[in-house]
């Protein structure tokens, strides 16, 4: 997500350095306009992967992240659409799930929708499950915990399973340990 606007610096500098170049300007070394350009972009490519690196690694410096998974465990009449998520009364996330993610959550696999390094205590945390029943009848529900972060990293999954065998989803929450 850094390194997108990183690219559009580069590209104008290089833009910047074609109008320079192609202009005849007595008094300006193109050779050398053309080399502190050239370094300019490599700097900014540098800076780029360094913010990367760090963006990426903030959650591990603190080491105390609240993380939410999504699993499916339901019958083939539900089609998910979304998942939002609330954290103490906030929007925290909203998760729009496509047919290649819905076909590997169907298949056994996890999501991760949501993380976010929190300080202990109580947190909040409400889910709306979106999606479409039966022959495209829309449905919705929601669920609302309260979860207890200590100092430790604080795992919750969010398992989408059939209600009583109703072909009806509803969440399960489990907390891993």
């Amino acid at each position: 997500m850094i390194r997108a606007p990183a690219k559009w610096l580069v590209v104008c500098l290089g833009w910047l350095g074609l109008l320079v170049n192609a202009q005849a300007v007595d008094r300006i070394d193109a050779t050398k306009l053309d080399a502190d350009i050239q370094t300019m972009k490599m700097e900014v490519l540098s800076l780029a992967d360094d913010l990367a690196l760090l963006d990426s690694g903030i959650l591990s410096i603190s080491g105390n992240p609240l993380i939410v998974y999504l699993s499916l465990d339901v019958d083939e009449g539900f089609q998910l659409q979304a998942v939002d998520l609330e954290l103490n009364g906030r929007f925290a996330a909203r998760r729009e799930f496509n047919e290649k993610t819905l076909n590997a959550l169907t298949a056994g696999g996890i999501r991760r929708i949501y993380v976010k390094n929190l300080p202990s205590g109580d947190y909040t945390l409400k889910a709306a499950l979106i999606g479409q029943v039966g022959k495209g009848k829309e449905h919705r529900s929601n669920i609302s915990f309260v979860v207890h972060k200590t100092d430790t990293p604080k795992t919750i999954e969010l398992k989408v399973v059939n209600y009583r065998q109703k072909y009806v989803p509803e969440f399960k929450i489990e907390e891993w340990q």
